[in-house]
C-alpha cells in the first residue's frame, strides 16, 4: 500500500476535460470582436489611450497607457507593442489590449451569478513585446467567501498563453469574473509585458461530467484505503461511504455531488500526508516552492548570486525551457555562485529536496561531461544538509522541520568550486513523514555545530554569554537519559525541544548583536572608502577631517562589546552623518528607484539595503539577485568610476569638483536588472543626474563597450542639467525628429576609453569606413560615424566634443555649432572653411592620421575600401552612385604609386544635376580635391586642396609625388557653396543629396588600372604649340585665365600648374 501512495494522489488531482462553454449565458462582450478601435491594416503608433470597453467595468482611474480593442493584423503598436496577424489558435476578429507600468493593477470586471458548479475560466492572452513582466489579475471573486485567482506571473513573449483559473461552487454564488494585469513595481510601462487578451472562456462540468470526476476519486480513494492498515484509515472509509452514497443517489443534487466530491478529495489529502513515508512521500512543490523551475519571470521568488537563466538543451534534467546556470570557459574556475529560497510555514515533519544537477570541468564544447577527478565545492542544500553536486543527475537531501509552521532555506551554494559548468534545475519537495526522536536530536546537533562555530564572531556580552549557556543546554540534551539494547541513545523528547527552542532563539538574538557590530563595521570600511577618495579636495578639507576623527573613533567602538544597542545605533548614526557631509549624495526619486521611503523597503524592486557605491556612482540590483553584493557590482562600479572622470576630466563634457556640475552634489545612478530580456540605456532623470540602466547581459556585452557607450548618453544628459537648459542637444535640430549625434558621441566615447578595441574588435567599424562618402551625420550612420569627432579633438584638443555639447544651441546641428564657436569670418567663410576641414579629415582618414587614434591605426592605411567606380569611353571615372559622395562626404580614390619620383595629374570636372544620382540645390555644388600620400616611412604627404563650385567646375590638378610611396590617394569631397541642415525623420537608409563628378588620371590610374602615361590636354598643346602660349609677365592657368599681373612670381599661389613665359611651371 505504503509504495502505491505517492502515485495515486497524483492521480486524485486529474480532472475531467469534457465541460460545457456556458460564456454567452453569462458574460457581454467576451470575444472582443467587435467595436475595433483600430482595425487590420492601421499602422498607427499608438503611445497613449484608454477606451471604454462596452460590458466591462475598469477596476483602475489612471489615465495611462493602453486600453483598447484591437482588430489581429493591425500593423502598429500599441505602445511598443505589436498586435499578431491571429488569435489564440488561429482565430479571427480582435483583442483587449492592455499595456500599463508602476505597479498598477489593470482590470476588468463583469457581475455574474453561477449555480452550483465546477468551473474553468479560460483567457488566452499573447505578449506583444519582448519584456515579460506582469502578474495576472484573473480571477473569480465572490460576494462573501474567499477569491480565486490565477498564479501566472509572467508572460512569454511574443507567444499565446492560456491564463486560467478553476473552482468549485457548491450553491448558487454572487461574485465578478475579472480580467486584467499588474504591471511591474516603481518602473514604467516599459519593463512590463503588453498583453491583447483573446476572449474570456467560462466552462462548466455538468451533472454526469461532475459524477464521472466523483467516480474517479472514488476509484482513488478505494485503491488508497486498500486493507484498512493505514493510520485513521477509518476517517478515510467513511469519506468514501458518504461519496459513494451521493455518487449512487438517484435524487442526489449537483450541488450534493460537487460538495462530496471536494470532501473526498480533502479526506485523501489528509490521509496520505498522516501515512507518508520515504518510501510513499506526498509531493509539497507547488504548495511551498515558488517558481520551481523558474519558467515564471525568469527568477521570480529567489535570490541568485552569480548565476543565469539558460535555454539550451545540453542541461537533460531540466524541466520545461529554462534553467540556471553558471558558466566560464573550459579550464578556468566559475566565480562563487548561489540560488536560495526560503519555504515557510512547513508542517513539522521529515521532508526530501531533489533537483537536478551537474558541476563539472566539461570535456568538450557543449559537454555534459566531466574531464578529470569529480569536481569539488557545489552543493545542494536544504538548512544544513547539503550535499556535493558532481555528475549530472538527480541529487536529494533530506531534512526535519522541529516546528510547526516552520521555514528552511533550500538551494544550491559553492565554496570554492572547481568546476567551470553548474546547473540546477526542477525543484521538488516531498514530505515523507513525521518526524521522531531521533529526527529532533539530529536537528540539534546540526543546530548545535552551527552555533558553536558562529559563537567566535563578535557580539554583545550579553548576547555571548546567553548563547553559551544555550549551547550547554543543546550539549546536555544530546547525552540523553541512557541507551537501550542495542546501545543506541534514549532521549528526552521534552528536553530536546526546549534546547532546540533555546538555541535558535539565542542564535536569533546573537545574530541581531553580530549585525549591530557588522553594521558599524560596514559603515567604517565604507567611511574609509570616502576618506581616501576625497582626501586631496579643499573644498571639502573640513568635513574631511571630522570624518576621519569618527571614523578613528567607529574603530575603537566596533571591537568593545560592552557598549549597548543604543551606543551601537548612535556610533553609525554618528559616522552616517559625518560621511554624508563629504560623500556625495543619492538621489531618490520616483523616475529613477522610488522614494527615500520606498528604498527603504526591501520588499521594492529597489532598496538602499541592496545597493553599493562608489565615489561617482550608487548601483541599485533587482531583489531578485538576492541581497548579498552580485559578485559583478564591485568590477562594474570600479570600471564606471574610470570612465566618469575620464569623460569629465579628458573630454570635458561635464566639469566637476567646482561646485559646477549637480554630479557634484549626486551620484550618477545604475539600475541592474535580472531579467534575461537585453536592456542597455543611459540617460538621465528630473533635469539632475545620468542613469544608466542594465540588464544582467549587458554589463559584460562588447567587453565593457556597451557601458561606456551607455554612460556617454548619461554625461550628454549631464551637460543639459548643469546647464539648466535644453541644450546639449536635447533637442532634434530643426526639422528632425531623431538625433544621430547622440549614438555618434556615446560610441566614440566608448572607444577613447577603449582605445584597443576601436580597430580590433568593432562591429561597426567597416560599415563606418565604408560609408564614408555618406553625409557624416547621417541618421544611417548614427552608430557608424565615430571618427567625425576625432577630427575636432585633432584641431582643438580633447575637450573639443564635450564643449561642443556645452555650447549648442536650439535648433543647430553639430557643424552649425562648430562654425559658431570654432570659426571666424563670414557666413561664407566659414562654410567655405568647413568644407576644407572636412576634406582635411577624409584625406587624414585614409591612413588614421588624426591625433587621437594615430597610433591605433598604425600598420592599417591600407583599410579603407576603394570607392565604386565606373569608366567611360574617353577615360574618365565617375563614383558610382552607391558611392557618390553627399555634402561633406568624401571618396579616397586609390591610385598607382609611382615608382620613382613623378608628377601626377587629374583632371576633374564637377558634374553636379548629371543622371542617375540624388539632385538638389544643384547650382550650389561645390568640391574640394587632393592627393594623399603615404610613403614607406610612414610619413604622409598631404597635396593643397582645390575648391571646385558650380560655375567653376573643371580644373587640372597636378602633384609632385615623392619616390618610395606605398600608397596614394585622389581625395574628392564634397562642400556645397552655401549650407543647409540634413533633417532626420527615421533610420532609414535614404540617399541625401549628391555631388557627381568625373576625373581621368595621368601618369597614374585607379588602383590595378594601366598608367595612363600621357599628359593633360593643357599641357601636351604647351609643348606642341609653346609659341602661341603668352610670354608676357604675367602668370597663366592652363585655361588661358590671368591669375597674377605684373610677376611671374608663383609665392602664395595654390599648388598646381600655371604658365609662365609660355613655359609650364608646377609649383
Amino acid at each position: 500500500m505504503k509504495k502505491i501512495l505517492s502515485l495515486l494522489l497524483g492521480a486524485a488531482s486529474l480532472t475531467a476535460t469534457a465541460q460545457t462553454d456556458v460564456t454567452a449565458d453569462y458574460l457581454k462582450n467576451y470575444g472582443f470582436d467587435s467595436g475595433f478601435h483600430h482595425t487590420a491594416g492601421q499602422t498607427t503608433k499608438v503611445d497613449k489611450e484608454i477606451k471604454v470597453i462596452t460590458g466591462w467595468t475598469a477596476g483602475f482611474t489612471v489615465d495611462y497607457t493602453i486600453t483598447g480593442i484591437y482588430q489581429y493584423g493591425f500593423a502598429g503598436t500599441f505602445n511598443g507593442g505589436e498586435v499578431p496577424a491571429q488569435g489564440y489558435q488561429g482565430s479571427e476578429g480582435g483583442a483587449l489590449a492592455l499595456s500599463t507600468g508602476w505597479g498598477v493593477e489593470m482590470t476588468y470586471s463583469q457581475a455574474v451569478t453561477l449555480p452550483a458548479g465546477t468551473y474553468t475560466i479560460n483567457v488566452p492572452t499573447y505578449n506583444g513585446k519582448n519584456v515579460t513582466k506582469g502578474h495576472s489579475c484573473l480571477a473569480w471573486i465572490p460576494q462573501n467567501g474567499e477569491a480565486v485567482t490565477s498564479t501566472l506571473s509572467g508572460y512569454p513573449s511574443k507567444t499565446w498563453t492560456l491564463d486560467h483559473i478553476s473552482f468549485t461552487l457548491t450553491a448558487e454564488t454572487q461574485g465578478k469574473i475579472q480580467i486584467g494585469y499588474k504591471a511591474a513595481e516603481n518602473t514604467g510601462s516599459g519593463s512590463s509585458a503588453n498583453l491583447l487578451i483573446d476572449y474570456v472562456q467560462i466552462l462548466v462540468k455538468s451533472m454526469d461530467e461532475s459524477k464521472l470526476e466523483l467516480g474517479k476519486t472514488l476509484a482513488t480513494a478505494n485503491t488508497l484505503y486498500g486493507d484498512g492498515s493505514g493510520r485513521e484509515a477509518s476517517d478515510l472509509k467513511a469519506a468514501i461511504d458518504r461519496a459513494q452514497a451521493a455518487y449512487d443517489g438517484s435524487d442526489t443534487s449537483l450541488a450534493e455531488v460537487l460538495a462530496a466530491d471536494e470532501a473526498l478529495k480533502t479526506a485523501i489529502e489528509t490521509y496520505a500526508w498522516l501515512n507518508a513515508s520515504p518510501n510513499a512521500p506526498v509531493d509539497c512543490t507547488e504548495r511551498y516552492i515558488q517558481n520551481p523551475s523558474f519558467e515564471i519571470d525568469g527568477t521570480a521568488g529567489w535570490s541568485v548570486l552569480g548565476m543565469s537563466i539558460q535555454t539550451n538543451s545540453y542541461f537533460t534534467k531540466k524541466e520545461g525551457t529554462n534553467y540556471m546556470e553558471a558558466w566560464t570557459s573550459r579550464g578556468s574556475k566559475i566565480s562563487e555562485a548561489s540560488l536560495s529560497q526560503v519555504l515557510k510555514g512547513l508542517p513539522k515533519g521529515n521532508y526530501r529536496l531533489q533537483a537536478g544537477a551537474l558541476h563539472i570541468q566539461q570535456s568538450g564544447q557543449g559537454s555534459t561531461t566531466n574531464t578529470g577527478s569529480p569536481q569539488k565545492g557545489a552543493y545542494l542544500y536544504a538548512g544544513f544538509s547539503k550535499t556535493l553536486i558532481t555528475a549530472m543527475k538527480t541529487y536529494a537531501v533530506t531534512f526535519s522541520i522541529v516546528d510547526e509552521h516552520g521555514e528552511v532555506e533550500i538551494g544550491v551554494t559553492t565554496e570554492n568550486p572547481t568546476g567551470n559548468y553548474l546547473c540546477v534545475d526542477d525543484f521538488h519537495l516531498q514530505y515523507i513523514g513525521e518526524i521522531g526522536t531521533s529526527d529532533i536530536a539530529k536537528e540539534l546537533q546540526s543546530l548545535l555545530t552551527h552555533a558553536e562555530s558562529y559563537s567566535s564572531n563578535g557580539m554583545q556580552q550579553p548576547a555571548s554569554e546567553g548563547l553559551s549557556l544555550a549551547i550547554e543546554v543543546a550539549r546536555q540534551a544530546l547525552t540523553g537519559t541512557g541507551t537501550d539494547d542495542g546501545g543506541n541513545t534514549i532521549y528526552d523528547e521534552a528536553a530536546l525541544n526546549a534546547a532546540h527552542e533555546a538555541l535558535t532563539a539565542a542564535i536569533a538574538t546573537a545574530e541581531a548583536s553580530v549585525a549591530r557590530y557588522t553594521a558599524l563595521q560596514e559603515r567604517i570600511t565604507y567611511a574609509t572608502k570616502v576618506l581616501e577618495w576625497w582626501k586631496d579636495m579643499p573644498r571639502k578639507a573640513n568635513a574631511w577631517n571630522l570624518l576621519d576623527e569618527a571614523n578613528a573613533t567607529a574603530k575603537e567602538q566596533v571591537v568593545d562589546y560592552t557598549l549597548t544597542d543604543d551606543q551601537l545605533k548612535a556610533a553609525v548614526n554618528t559616522l552616517n552623518n559625518r560621511i554624508k557631509a563629504v560623500d556625495k549624495k543619492i538621489y531618490c526619486s520616483g523616475s529613477a528607484c522610488g522614494s527615500d521611503s520606498k528604498l527603504q523597503d526591501n520588499n521594492n524592486q529597489w532598496s538602499h539595503k541592496r545597493s553599493y557605491q562608489s565615489k561617482h556612482w550608487v548601483l541599485f540590483w533587482e531583489k531578485e539577485y538576492g541581497d548579498e553584493v552580485p559578485s559583478a557590482v564591485p568590477g562594474i562600479l570600479d570600471t564606471a568610476d574610470k570612465i566618469f572622470e575620464m569623460y569629465a576630466d579628458k573630454l570635458g563634457f561635464i566639469t566637476i569638483n567646482q561646485g559646477k556640475s549637480k554630479s557634484d552634489t549626486y551620484k550618477m545612478i545604475i539600475r541592474l536588472f535580472s531579467t534575461s530580456e537585453w536592456k542597455a540605456e543611459g540617460s538621465g532623470i528630473d533635469n539632475q543626474i545620468g542613469m544608466l540602466s542594465l540588464s544582467r547581459w549587458a554589463y559584460t556585452s562588447r567587453g565593457g563597450q556597451t557601458v561606456a557607450h551607455e554612460i556617454g548618453h548619461c554625461f550628454q544628459y549631464q551637460v543639459h542639467c548643469d546647464n539648466n537648459d535644453w541644450n546639449g542637444w536635447m533637442y532634434n535640430w530643426h526639422e528632425s525628429t531623431q538625433n544621430p549625434f547622440w549614438e555618434m558621441c556615446a560610441q566614440w566615447m566608448a572607444y577613447v576609453f577603449y582605445p584597443n578595441k576601436l580597430l580590433n574588435d568593432n562591429e561597426w567599424l567597416w560599415n563606418s569606413l565604408n560609408g564614408m562618402h555618406r553625409h557624416p551625420l547621417a541618421g544611417y550612420l548614427r552608430y557608424e560615424n565615430f571618427f567625425i569627432q576625432d577630427l575636432f579633438v585633432h584641431k582643438h584638443g580633447w575637450d573639443a566634443v564635450g564643449r561642443l555639447w556645452n555650447d549648442c544651441k536650439d535648433p543647430e546641428d553639430p557643424f552649425e555649432t562648430y562654425m559658431r564657436t570654432r570659426m571666424t569670418g563670414t557666413t561664407t567663410q566659414k562654410v567655405s572653411q568647413l568644407g576644407d576641414e572636412l576634406w582635411e579629415w577624409g584625406a587624414r582618414m585614409t591612413t588614421f592620421d588624426l591625433d587621437p587614434i594615430r597610433s591605433a591605426g598604425a600598420g592599417k592605411a591600407s583599410w579603407r575600401s576603394q570607392t565604386a567606380l565606373t569608366k567611360d569611353d574617353d577615360g574618365y571615372w565617375w563614383p558610382e552612385a552607391k558611392d557618390c559622395i553627399e555634402n561633406y562626404g568624401n571618396n579616397a580614390i586609390r591610385i598607382n604609386a609611382p615608382s620613382r619620383a613623378t608628377t601626377l595629374y587629374v583632371e576633374f570636372e564637377g558634374k553636379a544635376g548629371a543622371d542617375g544620382y540624388t539632385a538638389y540645390n544643384t547650382t550650389r555644388a561645390g568640391w574640394r580635391i587632393g592627393f594623399v600620400a603615404f610613403k614607406n616611412d610612414g610619413t604622409r604627404i598631404y597635396s593643397d586642396v582645390t575648391r571646385a563650385t558650380y560655375s567653376d567646375a573643371n580644373h587640372t590638378i597636378a602633384f609632385d609625388c615623392p619616390a618610395g610611396c606605398s600608397y596614394v590617394w585622389l581625395v574628392v569631397s564634397a562642400a556645397p557653396t552655401i549650407y543647409w541642415t540634413h533633417n532626420f525623420t527615421g533610420w532609414i537608409d535614404k540617399t541625401e543629396e549628391q555631388w557627381p563628378y568625373r576625373v581621368k588620371f595621368y601618369k597614374t590610374n585607379v588602383y590595378g588600372e594601366t598608367n595612363n602615361n600621357g599628359l593633360p590636354t593643357g599641357i601636351a598643346d604647351m609643348a606642341d604649340e609653346s609659341s602661341r602660349q603668352p610670354t608676357d609677365n604675367n602668370v597663366y592657368d592652363l585655361n588661358g585665365r590671368i591669375v597674377r599681373r605684373g610677376s611671374a612670381s608663383l609665392d602664395g599661389l595654390p599648388r598646381g600648374i600655371y604658365i609662365v613665359g609660355g613655359q609650364k611651371v608646377v609649383r
